[in-house]
């Protein structure tokens, strides 16, 4: 029933799509203008398996992400992201399948990105940005079921204040984008657990493969192909010690399709490892889907 949830509230976001042109996994070095919005919402679906243990587990985490951007100089926009989640792990524990479960709210997202350099041409711009900003304890995360306290991963949050920092390099033509993103987050830590610190590195790509005859950036209907490279490494948690069974890093293959019109933007991907080097018995990931939309106002 969650589940169902999550997925109709996703497909509500989803009728607010516009033409803001970006990667879908890769942020941009774009900013709105000054006083206009920018509403985007993801869902996405994970699927963890390939249990290194004895105790057959899985994971399935469904997400809503809704994000508001709003231009607050020329060259400096605000970000709100708000999660919505819904986390299922399927374990064996006294000899039967039993699943640890938790939604709601996750931890928001407030940072600033500022344009630090700009250098346009005709039909092009090519620009560099400094974000900052701090992750908010928002989420749930001392939860408990009738096997005790969730583990860290089924946990709708950290708990902590943990502030992240980064820079985004962007050149877009009419007819390509290429993005590159460099994002570390500084896990604080909170009660008696400090999660990993992550690294985030994405490298996104998208060409106009629709319509060929024309380019002129008002085009009303267009339709680019993605390509895109998503790397994430986390140190592993503490607990009173080092957690061996946590961190490490994760490199996905991010192809997907973007459909561009004058008043809708939607997007599609799927995010597959193609190199996973992770600690002890943590859970690999099979897949992630990606479906969104956004619109600017």
């Amino acid at each position: 029933m969650r589940r169902n949830a999550i997925l109709i509230l996703g497909l509500a976001f989803l009728l607010h799509g516009g033409p803001a042109f970006s990667a879908i996994n890769t942020d941009i070095a774009l900013n709105p203008a000054k006083g206009q919005t920018i509403l985007r919402t993801q869902y996405s679906r994970t699927r963890k398996g390939d249990d290194p243990t004895d105790q057959n587990r899985s994971m399935t985490v469904d997400a809503v992400k809704l994000v508001v951007v709003h231009g607050i100089t020329e060259s400096t926009a605000g970000f709100l992201a708000v999660p919505y989640l819904d986390k299922d792990l399927r374990t064996v524990s006294g000899g039967q399948r039993v699943s640890r479960e938790a939604s709601g709210i996750g931890d928001l997202k407030l940072f600033l990105k500022a344009r630090l350099w700009r250098k346009d041409a005709p039909g092009a711009t090519t620009r560099f940005a400094l974000l900052g900003g701090l992750k908010l304890p928002t989420g749930e995360d001392d939860e408990s079921d009738a096997q005790g306290r969730l583990p860290p991963a089924v946990r709708l949050g950290s708990g902590s204040w943990d502030p992240l920092a980064g820079i985004v390099f962007t050149r877009q033509t009419q007819w390509y984008e290429i993005s590159q993103d460099l994002v570390y987050q500084v896990n604080t830590g909170h009660d008696d657990l400090q999660f990993g610190d992550f690294f985030q590195h994405n490298t996104g790509a998208w060409v106009r493969v629709w319509p060929a005859e024309s380019a002129e950036w008002s085009t009303p209907r267009a339709l680019h192909a993605v390509l895109e490279l998503n790397g994430v490494w986390q140190t592993k948690h503490r607990s009173g010690g080092t957690i061996k069974d946590s961190g490490g890093y994760t490199l996905f293959l991010s192809p997907g399709v973007q459909y561009v019109t004058s008043r809708w933007l939607l997007e599609a991907s799927v995010q597959v490892p193609i190199v996973e080097s992770l600690n002890g018995n943590e859970l690999g990931t099979d897949y992630n889907v990606v479906v969104g939309a956004r619109t600017t106002f």
